[in-house]
């Protein structure tokens, strides 16, 4: 028998798209011959090592691209326009798999950190949905605090009234007392009653 193959983690909405639909974009763009494949990142590393230089011009083409892509691709009607997880996610595979491209900067003491962070900030920053996606994130958020703080000033208001209400509704405790006296025929004459107002 076949040893069974080890199974291979499920892959994240993200990662489907940059496989699917982000790598032959940029393929048929400008990497026909590029070493972009399903490695990992640590794996293109070690294939490729060091004969790739560090080119500016062909990054901000890159990100350029990847930018188009976002245009073409997320449609601003889809759920994940306005996810940031979810554009964040594909802008990590991004990185992860061309960071070949851009992890030659020789004026960098860490050239691979220092691009990483080069390019995530030029998509990060720079990319409209994204932008817009943070932007409606925190608009959501603060109207969620505004119906939350107002949900409980109505309910607080709520309460008030309502305990304003039971206790004018709640009946007076009574207490009766009798007191009785007998004129000079010796007969009965009268009984007085004393009310207790409510007490809280």
């Amino acid at each position: 028998m076949y040893p069974e193959k080890p199974k291979l983690p499920k892959r994240t909405p993200a990662q489907r798209l940059f496989h699917r639909q982000y790598l032959p974009y940029i393929k048929e763009k400008v990497l026909e011959n590029a070493p972009v494949s399903y490695l990992t990142p640590d794996q293109v590393t070690d294939k490729w090592g060091e004969i790739i230089p560090w080119d500016e011009t062909f990054a901000n083409k890159i990100i350029f691209l990847s930018k188009v892509f976002f245009k073409l691709t997320i449609s601003p009607d889809s759920q994940n326009a306005y996810n940031p997880e979810f554009i964040e996610d594909v802008i990590n595979q991004i990185i992860d798999h061309l960071m070949i491209y851009f992890a030659r900067a020789p004026h960098y003491k860490n050239a691979e950190n220092a691009a990483r962070e080069y390019l995530f900030k030029k998509l990060n920053t720079e990319n409209a949905f994204l932008a817009c996606a943070r932007i409606r994130q925190q608009n959501i958020l603060r109207a969620r605090e505004r119906r939350a703080a107002a949900q409980a000033e109505a309910a607080k208001q709520t309460q008030a009234e309502q305990e304003k209400i039971s206790v004018g509704a709640r009946p007076k405790r009574q207490r009766i007392q009798y007191k009785q006296y007998t004129d000079e025929f010796n007969k009965v004459r009268c009984a007085m009653r004393i009310d207790i107002e409510n007490q809280k």
